[in-house]
């Protein structure tokens, strides 16, 4: 009857709501009976007790009228007892109406009585106090309404405590029904929750099993297994999807048995390629463990393939700095990164490190290729370079100092001994070597940075001093060129922590180069300011600005901009000392800049806590 598996579970889910619907119909059963002890208890018992209440009080009030017409007022007595008698035949009336326990009846009809003659009886009272005087009115008083007056109390009392008795005996009984409520409601609950925890368990097993059966037909499918048959016989939707899927099944396997030729040539092919590589090249899994290894990799590292397939990286190749930068890599969510790292093996190897990720079109990681390109003889040469450039600065540092010495004391000669044109010649020449000297002073400086051997006085110092030397330092020259050097400094900046000498001449090489391409009317502004743990400071100038292409470049040694109407005032090594000495703090430097729109340098330095760096 019931042959598709929507109809099924909706079988289920009906049954499931009518289960809720009886819970909820005992519910409103129980509630209603409930709700009418609760109103019975309230309005007949409560209702009593309020009038007998009412009673007392005016009871009470009359009497002190009676006093207060023997002995206060007379005419203010008699007003308030006929005020209060008026009160007590209403609230009377209201009990009259309500009785509901078997004796209240017969002490209701005595209260009429008693009140009848209490009434009488201060009638008396006012005749006597008229006729026999104030003393046989208070002998009356005390011998007749007193009496009268405290058997209407203990009516009062009795009617009080009957009515009182019965809202108790009322409260526990509809205590006795809430907790009778509560109970069915609980254990029909119960029965409900175990009835359709059973009957979902049960349905649910029966209406999923193929879909579980499907789902690892599936999943064997994932891993490759696609030569299986899935046998589903429930007679719905799910048996048609089975069929459906082992056509689809079916297809597949013919299509991979008539490509995996094709498939295992191409794969032996790419395989091969890999393996010739000059370069070591590894391939590992989501776990850093080896997959693949190619000739290179195993003849630099004396290792073999078979032996270290599926094992750590680190057992292979031993190299801490290596695993340290694939785990960046992969934690940074980066695709492609590279690094230099120096082996020493009986020398020093350096490789250019690329790690790159392979993601699956889920974007999780599928293999990690580790390429080691040997870079060692560049590296050599660059040393060779370095130290070649080191020893001819070495080498021109000598004559260069005879040279600034003869000419300093030829232009502190008087000028009867020598000629204003040969003054001329001599400042050029003087000129021309301190530039030359600094030129010197910036390659040993840059091969020193380079080779490692620079030496740092690393301290903490006030970058506000530093700045301060800085500017200072040129603002004669911006004065006599009629540029205008200015500071901003933000208040209550942290120490540094650094070399400040190196960090000063960094400054300077920065001011200075700003100088250069500056014109009387430009303003340089040097900037400090702390943000997101790094200290940036910042010269901006209003000079004729970098074309773009240059921006990325400015930093690298011996570039200068040609053409676009610049004139070349320098070789191109100071801005490359700045950026080594910025790299030795591990901070960072880069410029931003538009042609006709100025330029900025900024450096990024990192600030270290005093308690970080005990």
């Amino acid at each position: 009857m019931f042959k598709s598996l929507i109809s099924r579970i909706s079988i289920v889910y009906i049954g499931l709501v009518g289960l809720i619907a009886v819970i909820g119909l005992a519910s409103t059963f129980n509630l209603l009976r409930l709700e009418k002890s609760v109103d019975g208890l309230m309005s007949d018992n409560y209702k009593s007790i309020k009038a007998i209440s009412h009673m007392m009080e005016t009871i009470e009030r009359q009497d002190s009228a009676v006093l207060m017409y023997l002995n206060i007022d007379k005419e203010k007595g008699i007003d308030l007892f006929t005020e209060n008698n008026q009160m007590f035949m209403q609230w009377f009336t209201v009990e009259k109406n309500n009785i509901t326990e078997v004796s209240e009846a017969e002490l209701v009809e005595d209260l009429a009585l008693q009140y009848q003659s209490y009434t009488k009886l201060f009638l008396t009272l006012q005749e006597i106090k008229s006729y026999s005087g104030l003393e046989e009115a208070k002998k009356y008083y005390n011998e007749e309404i007193i009496t009268v007056f405290d058997n209407i109390k203990e009516t009062l009392n009795a009617l009080f405590t009957i009515n009182e008795e019965a809202m108790y005996k009322n409260n526990e009984r509809t205590s006795d029904s809430s907790r009778e409520s509560m109970y069915s409601i609980l254990i029909l609950s119960f029965i409900s929750v175990l009835g359709g925890f059973a009957a979902s368990r049960f349905f649910v097993y029966r209406f999923l099993a193929p879909v579980k059966q499907l789902s690892d037909g599936i999943r064997k499918v994932k891993s490759g297994e696609l030569n299986q048959y899935i046998e589903i016989n429930t007679g719905d939707e799910v048996e048609e999807l089975a069929k459906e899927f082992n056509n689809m099944l079916q297809r597949l396997y013919q299509f991979e048995q008539s490509r995996i030729g094709v498939l295992m040539t191409e794969k032996n092919k790419s395989l091969a390629i890999v393996k010739s590589i000059a370069d070591p090249l590894l391939v590992l899994d989501v776990n850093y463990r080896i997959t693949l290894i190619n000739d290179a990799c195993e003849n630099f590292f004396n290792i073999k393939e078979e032996k270290y397939i599926n094992k750590h990286i680190l057992e292979a190749v031993g190299s801490g700095e290596v695993f340290d930068h694939i785990s960046y890599v992969v934690g940074s969510g980066e695709d492609q990164r590279e690094k230099i790292i120096c082996f020493n093996k009986d020398r020093e190897f350096y490789f250019n490190v690329i790690v790159t990720v392979v993601k699956k079109s889920d974007s999780s990681i599928s293999n990690i290729i580790v390429l080691m390109q040997n870079i060692s003889e560049l590296k050599e040469l660059e040393k060779v370079k370095t130290d070649f450039v080191a020893n001819i600065s070495h080498e021109l540092r000598t004559p260069l100092t005879s040279i600034l010495m003869g000419v300093s004391i030829l232009s502190e000669t008087n000028e009867g001994i020598i000629g204003k044109d040969e003054r001329d010649i001599v400042d050029t020449i003087k000129e021309d070597a301190e530039h030359l000297d600094q030129l010197v002073n910036e390659l040993l400086e840059l091969s020193r940075l380079e080779s490692g051997k620079a030496v740092f006085k690393k301290n903490f110092y006030s970058i506000y001093k530093a700045i301060e030397s800085s500017v200072n330092q040129f603002g004669e020259y911006a004065v006599r060129k009629g540029v205008l050097l200015e500071k901003e400094i933000d208040e209550g900046l942290p120490l540094m922590f650094g070399d400040a000498d190196k960090i000063i001449w960094a400054i300077n090489n920065l001011i200075a180069n700003s100088l250069k391409y500056t014109d009387e009317g430009d303003s340089i502004v040097v900037t400090v300011t702390a943000k997101n743990e790094r200290m940036l400071i910042s010269v901006k100038d209003s000079g004729p600005g970098i074309p773009e292409e240059y921006v990325e470049e400015i930093f690298d040694r011996f570039v200068q901009i040609k053409g676009q109407g610049i004139e070349i005032k320098g070789i191109g090594l100071g801005l490359s000392v700045v950026k080594e000495i910025i790299k030795a703090h591990k901070g960072e430097v880069w410029c931003e800049s538009k042609l006709d729109s100025g330029s900025t340098f900024t450096i990024a330095l990192p600030l270290y806590p005093k308690e970080a760096l005990n």
